[in-house]
C-alpha cells in the first residue's frame, strides 16, 4: 500500500471492470523499424585560391568532459575554424587503424594515455601540423618527461610565491582540528608550449572550499559582453588610441582577508624547502609513508581559491579609485575619468585590462602606472595599436566609426 494514497486495490480493478482493457494491447504494440542510412558527401573540392592561401593549416586538439561525456575540440589558427566531437567508443584494442578517438572510457591509470587515431577520410586541403595541447601532466610524471628543465619551472614558479611571502609555514602541533580538515591541496602541472618552453602551473585545490562557503560570498563582479562591445563602438567612434595589458600573477598582489590553509605535499614540500630550509625545514613533518608534508597559512591570495577573483577586483577597483577613476554604476568593471577634457576609459575581465584614450600620451601614462603598480615581479604584457587582441576576439581599427 502506497502512503496518504486514497486509491485501493479495489478502486483499481472497479476502473477495469468499467472501461474495459486497454485498447492499445488490444490492438498489438508494432516494432520500431529501424530507418535507411543518410549518406551526405563529406568533402568537396576547395578553390585553388584557398589551398594557396590556407593550404598549410595548425590545427589545435583539446579534449572537453561534459556531464562524463568526451568531445573533441579543434580550432585552426590562421583561419579560425572549430568545430567539436563526440568521441567514439573502442569496444577492444587492435592493431587495425579506427575511425575514430579512442576516448571512452576515460583512463583508469595515472599512465594510461587517450590513444589518438586520425580520420581515415582523404581530402583535397594539404596535410595540417597538428598540436595537440593535451600535454599538461601531473608533477610527479612532469618531472620524469621534462628532467632538469621541469624541475627548473617548477622552481621558479615556487619561487614566486616565497619572494611574494605568499606563504605562512605553519607546525602540524599548531594546527586545529578544523584548520587541518580546511586546508586546501596544492596542485602542480608541467606542459610543454608550442616554443618547447616548459611552463608550471601551481593552483589550490579549491573543492573543499565549497563546503562552507557560499556563492555570494566569493562571486565577482566581470564585464558584460555588451557592455565590452559597446566599448568597442565608443572606442572606434571617437578615433581613440587602445591598449590591452594583461597582469601575471595578478592574485598575488591581492591580501588573503581570511584564514586559509594549504598543504604541500611531497614533490612540493621538498621543492619548497630547497629555496629557504632554515625557514621551511622545521616545519616539516612525514606522514605513515613517509611522505615530507607542511602546512602553510596563506598571506596573498592564491589562483583557483574561491575567493580570488573576487579580492584581486577590490584591488584593482580601489586602486583606479585611488588614481581619480569613477566606477561605472551598472558595470562594475569599468571605470572612467576626464583626462585632458577628454574621457578616459579602463574596462577589465579579471586580469586582462583594456584603455582606450583620443591622447596616446595618456593610455601610455596608465600603462605606466599598472606597470609600477603590478609589474614589479613579473612585467605585465602589453600591446596596442589599430588593431589588437582582447579577450579571444581580434579587434580591428582601421576604420573610424
Amino acid at each position: 500500500m502506497l502512503p496518504n494514497c486514497p486509491i485501493a486495490k479495489a478502486d483499481i480493478i472497479h476502473a477495469e471492470e468499467i472501461l474495459g482493457p486497454n485498447l492499445g494491447s488490444l490492438k498489438r504494440k508494432m516494432m520500431r523499424t529501424k530507418p535507411s542510412r543518410v549518406i551526405i558527401g563529406t568533402y568537396d573540392k576547395l578553390p585553388t585560391g584557398i589551398l594557396e592561401k590556407y593550404g598549410n593549416v595548425t590545427l589545435a586538439v583539446d579534449i572537453m568532459y561534459i556531464n562524463e561525456i568526451p568531445f573533441v575540440m579543434t580550432t585552426s589558427r590562421a583561419i579560425h575554424f572549430g568545430t567539436a566531437d563526440t568521441g567514439e567508443a573502442i569496444e577492444e584494442e587492435t592493431n587495425a587503424p579506427t575511425h575514430g578517438y579512442d576516448l571512452w572510457p576515460r583512463p583508469m591509470k595515472r599512465n594510461q594515455r587517450y590513444n589518438m587515431v586520425s580520420m581515415g577520410h582523404q581530402s583535397t586541403i594539404a596535410k595540417p601540423h597538428l598540436h595537440v595541447m593535451l600535454n599538461q601532466v601531473g608533477i610527479r610524471e612532469g618531472l620524469k618527461m621534462f628532467g632538469e628543465k621541469g624541475n627548473n619551472t617548477l622552481l621558479e614558479e615556487l619561487n614566486q610565491l616565497h619572494k611574494r611571502d605568499a606563504l605562512l609555514p605553519r607546525k602540524k602541533e599548531d594546527m586545529t582540528y578544523d584548520e587541518s580538515k580546511k586546508a586546501l591541496r596544492y596542485l602542480m602541472f608541467l606542459k610543454e608550449k608550442r616554443d618547447g618552453t616548459i611552463k608550471a602551473r601551481g593552483c589550490a585545490d579549491r573543492r573543499s572550499q565549497r563546503e562552507y562557503t557560499t556563492k555570494a560570498e566569493t562571486s565577482s563582479p566581470t564585464i558584460s559582453l555588451k557592455a565590452m562591445m559597446m566599448s568597442c563602438e565608443i572606442d572606434a567612434r571617437e578615433g581613440r588610441h587602445v591598449a590591452v595589458t594583461d597582469i601575471p600573477g595578478a592574485f598575488l598582489h591581492a591580501d588573503m582577508e581570511e584564514d586559509v590553509h594549504m598543504l604541500l605535499e611531497g614533490t612540493i614540500a621538498e621543492q619548497i624547502m630547497k629555496l629557504d630550509p632554515s625557514l621551511y625545514r622545521k616545519y616539516t613533518w612525514e606522514d605513515r609513508k613517509g611522505k615530507l608534508m607542511l602546512y602553510v597559512k596563506l598571506k596573498k591570495v592564491l589562483y583557483r581559491t574561491l575567493q580570488a577573483a573576487l579580492l584581486f577586483w577590490r584591488l584593482l577597483s580601489d586602486t583606479l579609485v585611488e588614481w581619480g577613476f569613477k566606477l561605472n554604476e551598472y558595470d562594475k568593471c569599468i571605470a572612467n575619468k576626464k583626462i585632458n577634457g577628454k574621457q578616459c576609459t579602463i574596462l577589465w575581465h579579471v586580469y586582462n585590462l583594456k584603455i582606450s584614450h583620443v591622447d596616446p600620451k595618456v593610455v601610455n601614462d596608465v600603462v605606466k602606472k599598472l606597470e609600477a603598480k603590478f609589474g614589479q615581479e613579473i612585467p605585465l604584457v602589453t600591446s596596442q595599436g589599430k588593431t589588437i587582441e582582447y579577450l579571444g576576439m581580434c579587434i580591428n581599427y582601421m576604420e573610424k566609426g
